[in-house]
């Protein structure tokens, strides 16, 4: 399981990501090779507050939903969704699956 209060699967620094204190591939997110990727909930918060500033469309309101979200829910990581908006926090019953897909394609890479 990963929990980021012990940080006991992720870590993302500037420079590099970690699950379970494996090295991730930044390709894998870079490249779009998996559906979703490792992100901090709060750069994406800041990220919305300013979209929301200065958008003047009907994009706004489905902004500030992601907003209303993002903000509830508690881990500092979260996988988000490359194609759609869709995130996925540790209380997620797929977040398990999905961490373990990135540690497998991983593995692939570094081949």
């Amino acid at each position: 399981m990963i929990t980021n209060k012990t940080m006991e699967r992720i870590w993302r620094s500037s420079y590099w990501i970690e699950i379970d204190w494996i090295l991730i591939d930044e390709n894998i997110f870079q490249e779009d090779q998996y559906e979703f990727e490792i992100r901090n909930k709060d750069d994406m918060i800041d990220n919305l507050i300013q979209r929301i500033w200065l958008c003047n469309n009907s994009d706004k309101q489905l902004m500030k939903d992601d907003l209303k979200l993002l903000i509830n829910i508690e881990d500092e990581y979260i996988l988000s969704s490359t194609s759609t908006n869709d995130y996925i926090d540790s209380t997620d019953e797929n977040y398990n699956l999905h961490c373990n897909n990135i540690l497998e394609l991983n593995k692939t890479l570094w081949k």
